[in-house]
């Protein structure tokens, strides 16, 4: 690696969809493009609004860019979006696609062979990690499309009874893959939020990069439902992920990685699962590294909602993003511009540093062994996709570029870079991770145990139910033999069939999904308590030595009157 660091570009996007409520052409329907004023055909093919432009689109976008610029925001881009999807017909949609598919296909570079690092422009993006990539069709789409774009290394990730979403797209050799399913996924019950049935969890794999070494790159999708207003222990399912998330980054680091985490947390930046993962993962945040904190108050224009966007990295239910226009500004985070919910978090690789204490004990500690600074970090795909008129996905884009510097560069030569900039346009920043604290981890186990209260009330409740169905079944059906009318024994016997269906449920969400969901949290639980308590020693040792030498004191007031 040369002294002058190396350079990484990486992008992350959810790219899903919520249903539409825009209205839609025959064509749309025909194609699989399936909302009509929110009335949703089953299925996960069939539950995102043009699902098949949309995935050519974003396909597209990445087989061209090494020659595109990224689309970041503009307060002179497109009219307000309510409108252009109105004005979508069948035939301007065929235009369409033919259209964005012959501007956006053309690579300027040869990308058969498998080019050097630092061959490509800096425009170029070097790892791609995807998110709610539900079809596997979807998939094979955007990854035979980025081949032409230079990406010949690709994953997808299988999960659980519908599978992960999640998939990795690199220029770089990939030498290893990892699949790690969170220990909590949500209940089976909570059937229309769905986690328990993808299985969210966390995909890596491990590249070769050249002049850097080893990286291994983490997609995640965290536990959606219940935002930042609810208590905490309604999350305990998103915080226990973070955890999970958290050791396996500090594993990676350890053996000599270095990591980046890309994916939708479902987590502002304040929340817990965000701060477990900065100071128990030792994770930076790109955007924080990149970005001046702070946003004055803004008027309730579209140029304010672009500025939120530019200035806080808003990713989720903006206003600007046409599958999210209708929602509500109670639903749009805490200054209702929408919400952070997509991260590029990076940790370098670490050492094992040893040294001795003043009482000669041998403490161990673990330290970075590179010095990576974010030189800039952006969202992106925030237009409307060209000629159809709706965004890329009902979440935008994060792209960041790091500098990776050896760990024989000295820190004054990044602080160097960090002020010149490269190019005069790198704002980065050498950043330290925040130290894991007892207050947090109290924080943690105590949403962990409310949790834990509340399934054992929930298993209460069912199991209640199904002996309440056991009684009734037989009883509703002997009064089905008792009924004059033959259409009212067929009803009892309907009942008879539903009653026990339900109770059979109740059996199985309050025994078998309750106690699974109790052992994992209780895992978890203890985990943290095994941190907290190893956190918690050096200062009961402290009090110990204190506590000694005030014992000592009077001892040896004691001895100094009986020589006199």
């Amino acid at each position: 690696m040369s002294s002058s660091g190396e350079r990484i570009k990486l992008l992350t996007l959810n790219c899903w969809s919520v249903p539409s409520t825009l209205t839609l052409t025959d064509k749309d329907i025909l194609t699989e493009s399936f909302t009509r004023r929110g009335v949703c055909v089953r299925g996960l093919k069939f539950v995102s609004a043009h699902r098949q432009e949309r995935i050519h689109a974003i396909a597209d976008f990445l087989a061209s860019s090494s020659t595109l610029h990224s689309r970041s925001p503009s307060a002179n881009s497109l009219e307000p979006f309510s409108d252009i999807a109105h004005q979508q017909s069948s035939s301007k949609t065929q235009l369409a696609s033919s259209e964005t598919r012959n501007n956006l296909s053309k690579p300027s570079h040869d990308t058969t062979s498998d080019s050097s690092f630092n061959s490509h422009s800096s425009n170029s993006l070097h790892i791609v990690a995807l998110q709610e990539l539900w079809v596997y069709h979807d998939f094979l789409v955007i990854r035979d499309r980025a081949k032409e774009g230079g990406f010949q290394y690709s994953k997808f990730f299988h999960s659980a009874a519908l599978g992960s979403g999640l998939a990795i797209l690199s220029r770089f050799p990939i030498v290893e893959s990892h699949f790690h399913p969170y220990l909590l996924n949500g209940h089976p019950l909570h059937f229309i939020q769905g986690d328990f049935f993808v299985g969210k969890s966390v995909g890596s794999c491990l590249l070769d990069v050249p002049n850097i070494g080893h990286v291994e790159v983490f997609t995640t999708h965290l536990y959606a439902p219940h935002d930042v207003p609810a208590p905490e222990w309604k999350r305990a399912h998103r915080t226990a992920q973070a955890w999970e998330l958290a050791k396996l980054v500090k594993a990676s680091a350890e053996r000599g990685r270095t990591v980046f985490v890309c994916g939708d947390l479902n987590s502002v930046p304040s929340s817990l699962p965000i701060t477990l993962l900065q100071s128990y993962g030792q994770l930076r945040d790109s955007w924080t590294a990149s970005h001046p904190q702070g946003l004055p108050t803004l008027s309730t224009d579209e140029a304010s909602y672009r500025t939120a966007i530019q200035e806080e990295g808003i990713t989720c239910d903006s206003l600007i993003n046409t599958f999210t226009a209708s929602k509500s500004a109670a639903n749009r985070g805490a200054k209702g511009y929408g919400k952070r919910l997509d991260y590029i978090l990076y940790r370098p690789a670490a050492r094992r540093l040893s040294r001795r204490d003043r009482l000669g004990r041998c403490q161990t500690e673990w330290v970075d062994d590179q010095n990576i600074i974010c030189d800039h970090c952006q969202v992106v795909l925030t237009d409307p996709i060209p000629v159809f008129g709706y965004s890329y996905s009902d979440h935008f884009a994060v792209e960041a570029c790091f500098t990776v510097h050896p760990s024989q560069s000295t820190k004054l030569e990044a602080d160097d870079e960090n002020e010149e900039g490269r190019d005069g346009k790198s704002s980065g920043k050498t950043v330290v991770a925040p130290k894991l604290t007892t207050e947090q981890l109290t924080h943690c186990m105590s949403a962990l145990m409310v949790k834990y209260r509340s399934s054992e009330r929930s298993t209460h409740i069912q199991l209640s139910l199904f002996l309440v169905c056991l009684v009734l079944v037989p009883g509703v059906s002997v009064a089905a033999s008792f009924q004059p009318l033959k259409y009212l024994n067929w009803i009892f016997t309907l009942l008879s069939v539903l009653i026990g269906g339900f109770g059979i449920t109740m059996l199985y969400s309050g025994f078998l999904a309750g106690a699974w969901e109790r052992s994992a949290i209780q895992e978890v639980a203890d985990q943290v308590d095994q941190e907290l308590q190893i956190l918690l020693q050096p200062q009961q040792h402290h009090h110990q030595q204190l506590s000694s030498h005030l014992h000592q004191q009077p001892h040896l007031s004691d001895n100094h009157h009986s020589s006199k």
